[in-house]
This record gives structure tokens, C-alpha cells and sequence, in this order.
């Protein structure tokens, strides 16, 4: 087996896949594990890309995978809670257009009956797809999208795995609900904001606070911001206009999910030069000279990547050290060139190539990038991992 043609199946899965979840290790990884790859590896560990695919003879064209449609699709189910047994109506949708979708609540996106807004999104990225869930009494509700309609009814088919999973707790398993939440349940959870789910989440007395500084030794700041819910149930505001510094990256650290009550030193800024605005909500906080000093009251000297504000060890954008994630603090955690950040993490997007971990050919997206690798020559197809693979004669087997 050529050492090429080496790759760790997990990685191939996802890299290769197009679908699913964003993920694979960096190309230069990638080629380091291949060259380092002992010739006689055994075939558990490491397999020829070509046999997980489809076995490195030929396709069977009844086999073959079709290249995913450039559609917008949506689909609904029944779903009963793990805790409480609620019985919530589910809607999945996926973005497979190759262009980002936008829709403002009303015609064009309502859920009925109740508010056109009941926890859909209005932004669909590329290659994105997720869902939302409401309530379901037992008579139906629907949801209208770029002109689709999906609907739940009684007769509407149970969610099964795509909500209801296992997890390991040593030899044992135990249940895993993961549509657990609803717009309507009460709670302004991650995925619900304000103008979503208004039902569950207000930020109509949402405001930003500047607590306190530090001067640190090298000449920076360090500020330590909060905010004050006067609201009686949660707020919830993505990063955007609402939610921004208005200099630099527009996240560095702040929350996007703020609790009822006063919140104090919820997180940090490290800064130098100019002086930073936070925006949360239509009001604008900046430090200034009258904003005091920081107390600092930890019973025990704080690790390095953290400093003590009040009683605790916190950490701070801004101050070169990535622990916050590639979304949450770009400034101390941003992404190499060629890598796209998802959930936290760097990843590497699909591309095109025939190196034994690019897509040869057909559509694939994940990790938000949509790539047509165009078809496989004559004589060949794309196999379901993107492989272009001898298409097998009449009366063969492949």
C-alpha cells in the first residue's frame, strides 16, 4: 500500500465527506502523519482512503452517490423531552444553496400559529443547517420558509435519533436528549435572542457595565466588564450591532446570554492605546479616568494567563494568550491563513485536489464552504466520498 495513499480514517470521514460535522486535522498534519505512517501499519489503523470509500475496483453506478442538489431544505418531527416529557415541534433546515440565505420575520419567515418570530433564525449561512423547536399542543404548527411550508401535526413522525442519543459512563450507557429546549419554555436559552424569541428572552432593560481597570506593567489596561438585567427573565443578543466593541474585533470575550440581576466582572479586556467601547443593547460603556481600580482579593497568586479581579482568577482577551476559542477572542486566538473558525475551533474547509484528502470531484460542503470539484473524466464516477472511481462494465461486479 503506497504511503500516499495513507490517511487515519477518522479524518478522511470528515475531510472527505463534505457533510456532517466541521472537523479534520491541517494538511501539513495530515502529511506528517502519511510520511510517518509505518509501511507495515496494520490495516485497523491505517487504510487506503480508496477501500473506505468503496473498495479501489469499481462502482457499481446503482451505488454511486448523486451530487447533493443546490436546495433549501427543510424538514419537521415530533420530539418528547428526556426531562419533564414535554412534546416540542422540531424543524431542521440545511443550506445548500452555495449562497448565504436571509430572511426577515413575516411573509417570508413566520411560524403559526403565535408570533411570525418563535426561535428560527433570519440568517442562513453557507453550508450551515440547524433547529429550532417550539411547543406542540397536539393539534399542529407550521413553519414558512423561502417559500416552504413544514408542518407537525399528530401524525408527524418522532424525531428519533436525531434527538434522542446515548453516552458512555464506563460500561454503561445512559440517555441523551438533544433537542431539549423550546422557544416558549420560559427560558432565554443559547440560540434564542431577543428578536427571535421574544417569549423567552427581553432585552428591552439590558445594559453594559464598565466596573473597573488595572494598569498592568507593560503599560496596557486590563478592564473588567459586566452588565444589568433589569428584566425579570434572560436576554440574549448575538454579536452584531447590538452586541460589539466598536473598535478592533467586535467580540473579545463578552457574553451573548446575560442572566436577570446585576452581573459584575463577568469578562476582560486587555487593551493598549485608544479606549475600548463596549455596545451592548443601544448603550455604549467606555472606560474612562474616573473608572476605579479593581479590587483584588484572591486568597492564592493566580496562573499565568490570568489575573485577579475582585476574589477571582480571571482570564483576558486581548492579552495574547488563546484559552477563550477562535470565535470568542479573535484577538488572542484567530485562525491560521487557509482555516476557517467553527465552534471554537480552526478547521481546515473542503477543497479540490488529488492528493488522497482533497475532494477529486462532485459538491461538498462543511465548515460553512461550499466546493464544486466539478466530474469525474470519462469512464469514471464520484463515489459517495468524492473519489472519481472505474465505473464497472455491464454484467460486472464491482
Amino acid at each position: 500500500m503506497g504511503e500516499h495513499r495513507l490517511a487515519r480514517v477518522g479524518a478522511v470521514l470528515v475531510a472527505l465527506a463534505g457533510t456532517g460535522a466541521c472537523g479534520g486535522a491541517q494538511p501539513s498534519q495530515m502529511d506528517a502523519q502519511i510520511a510517518n505512517a509505518p509501511s507495515d501499519a496494520e490495516p485497523r489503523i491505517l487504510l487506503d482512503v480508496r477501500q473506505v470509500s468503496g473498495g479501489g475496483n469499481c462502482m457499481d453506478p446503482a451505488h454511486l452517490d448523486a451530487e447533493p442538489p443546490a436546495i433549501f431544505e427543510v424538514t419537521a418531527c415530533r420530539h418528547t423531552t428526556l426531562k419533564g416529557g414535554r412534546v416540542l415541534a422540531v424543524f431542521t433546515w440545511r443550506n445548500r444553496t452555495g449562497q448565504e440565505q436571509a430572511a426577515a420575520y413575516g411573509l417570508a419567515n413566520h411560524v403559526s400559529p403565535g408570533p411570525d418570530a418563535q426561535g428560527q433564525p433570519s440568517r442562513f449561512p453557507v453550508a450551515g443547517g440547524n433547529r429550532f423547536a417550539v411547543p406542540f399542543d397536539g393539534s399542529w404548527v407550521a413553519w414558512t420558509i423561502l417559500g416552504q411550508t413544514v408542518a407537525v401535526s399528530p401524525d408527524t413522525p418522532d424525531c428519533g435519533a436525531s434527538c434522542d442519543s446515548y453516552g458512555l459512563a464506563g460500561p454503561d450507557s445512559y440517555p441523551v436528549d438533544l433537542c431539549p429546549d423550546a422557544c416558549g419554555d420560559g427560558v432565554c436559552n443559547y440560540g434564542e435572542w431577543c428578536d427571535s424569541c421574544s417569549a423567552d428572552c427581553d432585552c428591552s432593560s439590558l445594559y453594559p457595565l464598565v466596573d473597573c481597570v488595572i494598569p498592568l506593567p507593560d503599560g496596557n489596561k486590563l478592564v473588567s466588564f459586566g452588565y444589568d438585567n433589569r428584566a425579570a427573565t434572560g436576554a440574549a443578543l448575538n454579536i452584531g450591532p447590538e452586541n460589539r466593541f466598536l473598535s478592533g474585533e467586535p467580540w473579545r470575550s463578552q457574553p451573548v446570554l446575560f442572566k436577570a440581576g446585576a452581573h459584575h466582572s463577568v469578562f476582560q479586556v486587555t487593551h493598549g492605546g485608544d479606549d475600548v467601547t463596549w455596545m451592548l443593547a443601544g448603550t455604549a460603556v467606555t472606560v474612562s479616568p474616573d473608572t476605579p481600580l479593581c479590587s483584588q482579593n484572591c486568597v492564592s497568586s493566580c496562573p499565568r494567563g490570568s489575573t485577579c479581579v475582585a476574589d477571582r482568577c480571571q482570564g483576558s482577551c486581548g492579552d495574547g494568550l488563546c484559552v477563550e476559542g477562535c470565535d470568542y477572542c479573535p484577538d488572542d486566538c484567530a485562525c491560521a491563513a487557509g482555516n476557517v473558525c467553527v465552534g471554537g475551533g480552526c478547521y481546515n474547509p473542503p477543497y479540490c485536489g488529488h492528493d488522497g484528502i482533497g475532494l477529486e470531484c462532485g459538491v461538498g460542503e462543511t465548515c460553512g464552504v461550499r466546493v464544486d470539484c466539478g466530474p469525474c473524466p470519462d469512464g469514471q464516477a464520484c463515489n459517495s466520498m468524492h473519489f472519481c472511481e472505474p465505473i464497472c462494465a455491464v454484467g460486472a461486479s464491482p
